[in-house]
């Protein structure tokens, strides 16, 4: 997936694309690489380095550059939920960025974690919607089937109307349920 059809205004290139020489076969400091990266024409640096948060070399040379951090207040390892991560806040740290005024600025975002209490299954949602509308649970379930049914009679289109079907497999399959 091509990340920079999401935002045209920012993209994004790998270290090792960016400077070969700096990173293939050889080890660099990370300050190093943020003056690289600040010549490049680069606004910001991602990395995985929790570790550079705090080490002076690395803060100086942010600092001179005019190059932005961005990592992690924790270790992740996985891409996917980085990269997640790197999207959603890409409004917000623009508007940190525009509020520093452009400044050099060190950003850690935080894990995302799911606690126990931001899930529930349909089951309990339909247990406790039932019983904020003081109605039972089949009764609740027959008053939404039919306003699904309704749907398909008034308003839905020839591709919504043939799922007609599927709304019966599942209300009869379910009728049973609990």
């Amino acid at each position: 997936m091509d990340l920079n059809v999401l935002d045209r205004r920012v993209s994004y290139t790998h270290v090792s694309s960016a400077f070969p020489a700096l990173v293939t076969g050889v080890s660099s400091p990370d300050w190093l690489l943020y003056l690289a990266a600040a010549r490049g024409g680069f606004d910001a640096f991602v990395t995985r380095d929790l570790r550079q948060f705090d080490q002076r070399e690395e803060m100086v040379a942010l600092w001179l550059s005019g190059l932005t951090l961005i990592t992690w207040t924790k270790m992740m390892d996985d891409p996917v939920t980085e990269w997640g991560q790197l999207l959603a806040y890409g409004p917000q740290l623009r508007k940190a960025l525009m509020a520093a005024g452009y400044q050099p600025t060190v950003f850690r975002l935080p894990v995302p974690r799911l606690a126990a209490t931001e899930s529930a299954t349909a089951r309990e949602r339909i247990g406790r919607m039932s019983s904020d509308e003081h109605v039972s649970v089949p009764e609740l379930r027959d008053q939404a089937v039919k306003g699904m049914r309704r749907f398909f009679k008034i308003s839905a289109s020839p591709a919504q109307r043939a799922l007609v079907a599927a709304l019966d497999d599942v209300a009869s399959r379910t009728r049973t349920r609990r």
